[in-house]
C-alpha cells in the first residue's frame, strides 16, 4: 500500500514538472532576424528553427552571433540572456526598431562573467521601448547603445545590476515605475533623453552620481542618497513634489546649474525650496494649486506662466536682462522685478492677488541709465493703511494699492497704467471720476489722471515711485466757522465746507450727509424750522449753513463729520450768559435738628432765563420759610448780599420738628423767586420730661395712668425716646 502511495505522488510530481515546463518555455535564437519569425528561435540550444515566437513567461536566449530585430510593438518575455551561457554559444545582439517595444518581467542580462566572446549587445539607435525589472552586464565586451531608446525600470532595482562592461551608465529615455532604483555603487549614470519618475524612486549611493543632461520629469517621487545629482546648463527639472526641488532631490551633494531650466507642475501646492539657485535659465509654472517661491530667484530666460500663481511673500522673483515671459495663465502673486533697458521703454508687471490678475504697466518716456524696476499690489481686499490721508474717498475706492520700488533707473518721466477687476471696485463707485493717489510715506501726492477705463487707470507726467491708490475724489476736511462771541439763547449761523487734501473746495459734491456735533450744550436746526436737535445736513455745491444755539455760558467747538469719518473743526466760540432773570437754589437745604445749623450751608443762585449764572450780580437776596409744617420760625441771617452771583447762608435754623419744609428766595432788585426742595426738620437730643396732666380727683388704692413726655430744648417731643 506504501509504495502504491509513493508512486502515485512520483506520478504527480513528473505531473506538476511538465505543466511548469510548459508554461514557462525556453527560446533560442538560431538565425538572425526579426522578433516575430519562427525561423529565428527554436526551443533548445543549437536546436532546429521554427519554434513558436517568445511570450510572456517565456526565457529568450539570444546567442551564436545572431542579431535579432524587434520589429513589434507588443513582445514579451519572462527574462532575456543576451550572449551564450553555454561555451562556444558567442554573443548576440538585439537592435531596437522606432516604435518597438519589449516587456521582459525579469532581468535582462548582457553578456557572461568572464568570457569576452559570449558578450551581449543592445542596440537602440532608431529608438523603442525595453521594459524590465532590471538590467545588467557581466562582460567587459558588452555593448549597449542607447540611440533615441527608452529603458523603462518596474521595480525595486540596482541600476545597473552588475556593470562590468562599463556600458550600463548612459541612457537615453529612462522611465521608472516602482519601487526605489539604486545606481551601482562608484557608478555615474548619465540621462540625455528624460528620466521619468511615475512612481519609482532613486538611491544614489556616496561615490555615485546621477546626471541629468536632457530632461528629468520627477513628478511627486524623489532622487536622495550620500552620492550626487548633477543637473547640467540647458537640462530640465521637473518636479510635482510639494517641496519642490530639495523634495525632490535630496542627495548629499547636489549640483544645480544656473543655466538650467526648471518647471513646477505639481497637482498640490508647492514650494519651490530654497534648493532652487537663486539664477536660473527658464521657470515654468504649470501647477493650478500654485507654487510658493522660497528665495529671491532671478530668471535669464523665459519665465513662462502655463497655469497657477507664484507667491513670493518676502521673497522676490526677478526677470534679468535678457529675460522675457510667455503667458498662458497666471501671474506673480507678490514681488516682481524686471530689468529695465534704456530709451522709450515700456513694461507690463504680470502681478496679481491669490486668485486675480491686476497687472501694471509703465511706460517711460526716456531712460536715461538702465536698471531694475518692481511691482507688487495688495494681496487681500482693502484700502491702502493711509488712505484716509490720501485724497481718495476709501468707500468709492479700489480695494487694492500697488507698490512700484525702483532700483537704478534713471529716467525723466513715465506714465502708469493700474488695472484691476470689476470685484475691487466699491458698490455706487463712479470709475470714471477715478484718480490715481501715490503715498511716499509719510505723505501723499497728486497726480495728472490719464486714460480711464471700467477696470483701469492711468496716471502721467510722474517722477519717481512709491505707493499708487486709485478711487474717487476724497473729502478731507471740512472747514466749520461761526462768529465769536455769542449770546447764549440767541440763533447764529454756522457755516460749512467740504475741502480736500489741498484744502480746495469740492464743489461737486451735493449728496455727502454731514453731522454736526459740538463741547458742551450746543444745538443745531438744520432745516431752521426752530426745533433743535436736528444735526444732519447734506452738501451742496460742497458746502451748507446750518442754525447754531447754545443755552449753556460757555466756550464750544463745533464739529462736522460725516460717514467716512472726515472731519473739522471751528475755533471756539465763545457763549457768554444773558441778562439777569431768576433766582436758584444751588445747595439746598438739608435734614437738620430742630435749632441747629443747617449744613452745608444753603446757596441761592443769580441766573439768566436758561439757568447760567450771573457771576457779576451782588444783589440782595432773603430767605424765608416757605411751607412750615411745623409752624417753626426760621433763625440766622437771612438776608445776604450775592458775591460772584451766589449767596451762601452759613448759619440758618429752625426750631419745630415738621416734615416737607421749604424755603423761598427773593432779591432785590426783584427777580422771579425760587422755592427749595422740600426737607426735614427733626427733633434734637433728650433735654427733660414733660407730664401734661394728672386727673383728679383719684380713688385711692386705684391704679391710675400718667403720661410722660420727653421733650428736647424747643419742646419737640423725642419721638424716639425709650
Amino acid at each position: 500500500m506504501k509504495r502504491l502511495t509513493f508512486l502515485v505522488l512520483l506520478i504527480f510530481a513528473f505531473s506538476l514538472l511538465g505543466a511548469s515546463s510548459a508554461a514557462a518555455a525556453n527560446r533560442f535564437s538560431v538565425a538572425s532576424g526579426n522578433w516575430n519569425s519562427t525561423a529565428v528561435w527554436s526551443a533548445t540550444h543549437n536546436g532546429s528553427p521554427g519554434a513558436s515566437v517568445p511570450v510572456a513567461g517565456d526565457v529568450v536566449y539570444i546567442e551564436n552571433n545572431f542579431t535579432i530585430t524587434l520589429n513589434i510593438a507588443n513582445a514579451a518575455c519572462t527574462t532575456l540572456q543576451l550572449g551564450s551561457t553555454i561555451g562556444g554559444g558567442n554573443h548576440g545582439v538585439l537592435v531596437f526598431n522606432s516604435g518597438s517595444q519589449l516587456t521582459v518581467s525579469g532581468t535582462v542580462t548582457l553578456g557572461n562573467s568572464g568570457s569576452t566572446t559570449r558578450y551581449g549587445q543592445i542596440d537602440m539607435t532608431a529608438g523603442g521601448t525595453l521594459i524590465c525589472a532590471s538590467i545588467s552586464s557581466l562582460s567587459t565586451t558588452d555593448v549597449f547603445t542607447e540611440g533615441t531608446g527608452t529603458v523603462q525600470l518596474t521595480a525595486t532595482n540596482t541600476l545597473p545590476v552588475s556593470n562590468i562592461s562599463g556600458q550600463l551608465n548612459a541612457f537615453n529615455n529612462l522611465v521608472l515605475t516602482a519601487g526605489t532604483t539604486t545606481l551601482l555603487a562608484a557608478t555615474n549614470v548619465t540621462v540625455s533623453g528624460t528620466l521619468t519618475q511615475n512612481g519609482g524612486n532613486v538611491s544614489v549611493p556616496s561615490g555615485s552620481t546621477l546626471t541629468i543632461a536632457g530632461t528629468h520629469n520627477a513628478g511627486t517621487n524623489i532622487v536622495s542618497g550620500a552620492g550626487a545629482y548633477t543637473l547640467n546648463s540647458g537640462a530640465t527639472l521637473l518636479t510635482a513634489n510639494t517641496g519642490g526641488v530639495a523634495g525632490s532631490i535630496s542627495t548629499t551633494t547636489t549640483s544645480l546649474n544656473t543655466g538650467a531650466n526648471y518647471t513646477f507642475n505639481g497637482a498640490s501646492a508647492q514650494a519651490t525650496s530654497t534648493a532652487l539657485p537663486a539664477t536660473v535659465n527658464n521657470l515654468t509654472i504649470n501647477n493650478a494649486a500654485g507654487v510658493t517661491l522660497s528665495q529671491n530667484t532671478t530668471v535669464n530666460g523665459v519665465l513662462t506662466f502655463t497655469s497657477g500663481v507664484v507667491t513670493t511673500g518676502a521673497t522676490t522673483l526677478s526677470l534679468g536682462s535678457t529675460g522675457s515671459v510667455s503667458q498662458t495663465s497666471g501671474w506673480v502673486a507678490g514681488n516682481f522685478q524686471k530689468y529695465i533697458a534704456t530709451g522709450a521703454t515700456s513694461r507690463t508687471f504680470e502681478i496679481g492677488g491669490p486668485t486675480t490678475y491686476r497687472p501694471v504697466t509703465v511706460a517711460f518716456a526716456n531712460v536715461a541709465t538702465a536698471g531694475n524696476l518692481s511691482a507688487t499690489v495688495s494681496q487681500s481686499s482693502g484700502d491702502h493703511p493711509s488712505v484716509n490721508t490720501s485724497g481718495i474717498n476709501g468707500s468709492k475706492s479700489v480695494n487694492r494699492y500697488w507698490t512700484l520700488t525702483n532700483n537704478g533707473v534713471v529716467f525723466n518721466t513715465y506714465s502708469i497704467t493700474l488695472n484691476f477687476v470689476a470685484g475691487d471696485v466699491d458698490a455706487g463707485s463712479n470709475t470714471s471720476n477715478f484718480v490715481v493717489r501715490k503715498f511716499n510715506s509719510p505723505n501723499w501726492s497728486a497726480t495728472t489722471t490719464g486714460t480711464r477705463t471700467a477696470t483701469s487707470t492711468q496716471a502721467t507726467g510722474l517722477t519717481s515711485f512709491s505707493d499708487f491708490a486709485v478711487g474717487e475724489q476724497l473729502i478731507d476736511h471740512y472747514a466749520v466757522s461761526a462768529p465769536s462771541p455769542q449770546t447764549v439763547g440767541s440763533v447764529f449761523s454756522t457755516s460749512v465746507t467740504a475741502q480736500d487734501i489741498l484744502n480746495q473746495t469740492i464743489p461737486t459734491d451735493n449728496s455727502t450727509v454731514v453731522t454736526m456735533t459740538g463741547t458742551g450744550n450746543v444745538q443745531f436746526d438744520s432745516n431752521g424750522d426752530g426745533t433743535y436737535g436736528d444735526n444732519t445736513k447734506t452738501l451742496s455745491g460742497g458746502a451748507f449753513s446750518i442754525n447754531t444755539r447754545d443755552t449753556t455760558a460757555e466756550s464750544v467747538t463745533l464739529t462736522a463729520t460725516d460717514g467716512n469719518a472726515k472731519t473739522g473743526s471751528s475755533s471756539p466760540v465763545v457763549m457768554n450768559a444773558g441778562a439777569a432773570s431768576k433766582l436758584a437754589f444751588g445747595v439746598q437745604p438739608s435734614t437738620a435738628t430742630a435749632g441747629a445749623t443747617i449744613t452745608p450751608a444753603v446757596t441761592v443762585q443769580v441766573q439768566d432765563g436758561f439757568g447760567n449764572l450771573i457771576t457779576g450780580d451782588t444783589r440782595s437776596i432773603t430767605l424765608a420759610i416757605g411751607n412750615n409744617p411745623g409752624t417753626g420760625t426760621l433763625s440766622g441771617t437771612a438776608t445776604v448780599v450775592a458775591s460772584g452771583g451766589i449767596a451762601t447762608f452759613s448759619d440758618l435754623s429752625i426750631n419745630k420738628t415738621g416734615t416737607g419744609y421749604t424755603l423761598t428766595a427773593s432779591s432785590t432788585p426783584a427777580l422771579t423767586a425760587a422755592t427749595s426742595n422740600g426737607f426735614d426738620i427733626t427733633p434734637g437730643p433728650l433735654d427733660h420730661f414733660f407730664i401734661p396732666f394728672i386727673t383728679s380727683p383719684e380713688i385711692a388704692t386705684t391704679p391710675f395712668a400718667i403720661t410722660i413726655l420727653a421733650r428736647d430744648a424747643n419742646n419737640n417731643t423725642v419721638t424716639g425716646f425709650n
